[in-house]
């Protein structure tokens, strides 16, 4: 059963009175994502002739060619409808990954995978933040300790870095979390 309740921002949202149940596919699909994540930095090392604009614009074009017929596909003939209906969540969704993406692999171009890996961790934690301000989602006390335990964990990996010259690297994954977080809630959002 739902009922509706007005948010810090005015917006009215329905809120959950009972707990939502885990989807399966939902969790696969994460973590293959996390696990295909993971990958992007080793991969990153072994290009050596391609600057990062370039390696930007290959994955980009390279996201077009997959994602618009899988597109066209789902929304068979429908799919300029499709962008039209996402209004701002669906705009302000794809503005934020498209520059997540770029902060990304410039972070990973400019200080050591590692430094960006434990900032991106972070992305998770930034997002429940950002949900519980734009959306009135309610954060648990677990997910506060955990947050707790990985900004400091993040605090101590990346105060290195920035002692060996990383600072830029580490601002823009701090830049590429900001970024994915916002993207959450503008899907969040959207739905």
């Amino acid at each position: 059963r739902r009922r509706r309740r007005l948010t810090p921002f005015g917006v009215f949202m329905p809120a959950m009175t009972q707990p939502a149940r885990v989807d399966r596919r939902g969790v696969g699909l994460a973590l293959g994502a996390a696990f295909l994540w993971s990958l992007t930095g080793v991969a990153l090392r072994f290009i050596e002739a391609a600057s990062t604009w370039q390696i930007i614009g290959l994955r980009s074009l390279a996201m077009l060619a997959v994602l618009v017929p899988l597109l066209a596909l789902s929304y068979r003939g429908g799919l300029a409808r499709a962008f039209v209906a996402m209004g701002w969540p669906g705009a302000i969704g794809g503005v934020s990954l498209g520059l997540g993406f770029t902060c990304y692999i410039s972070a990973i171009q400019t200080t050591t995978v590692a430094n960006v890996a434990v900032i991106v961790a972070l992305v998770p934690l930034v997002a429940a933040v950002m949900a519980r301000l734009a959306l009135g989602e309610a954060i648990a006390g677990r997910t506060w300790t955990c947050a707790a335990v990985a900004g400091s964990g993040a605090a101590l990996m990346v105060a290195e870095g920035i002692a060996f010259g990383g600072w830029l690297g580490n601002l823009l994954a701090r830049g590429a979390v900001l970024c994915q977080g916002i993207y959450t809630v503008a899907l969040r959002r959207g739905r």
